[in-house]
């Protein structure tokens, strides 16, 4: 089973990866207000300890976690 329980071929599966942004929330400025969770369309992103955490493998790298993080916790890692 592939990425949100949809099923793709290897190639698919890693031509996606490799062209999506990466994103990270920097634990020390997150508030834990969960605006990033509400916003992620993949519902990549998890609270742990009240922090927000970015699942790598199920985020699709679109961006609005970052968009609406109003205290700047979450940075992009890769173009």
């Amino acid at each position: 089973m592939g990425i949100n329980g949809e099923y793709m071929n290897l190639d698919e599966y890693f031509a996606k990866q490799e062209k999506k942004d990466t994103y990270m929330v920097e634990s020390q400025y997150c508030v834990g207000c969960g605006r990033c969770k509400m916003s992620c369309p993949e519902n990549a992103i998890k609270k742990i300890n009240g922090i927000s955490f970015i699942q790598q493998d199920v985020c699709m790298g679109c961006g609005r976690c970052i968009e609406v993080c109003p205290h700047g916790a979450i940075v992009k890692t890769k173009a």
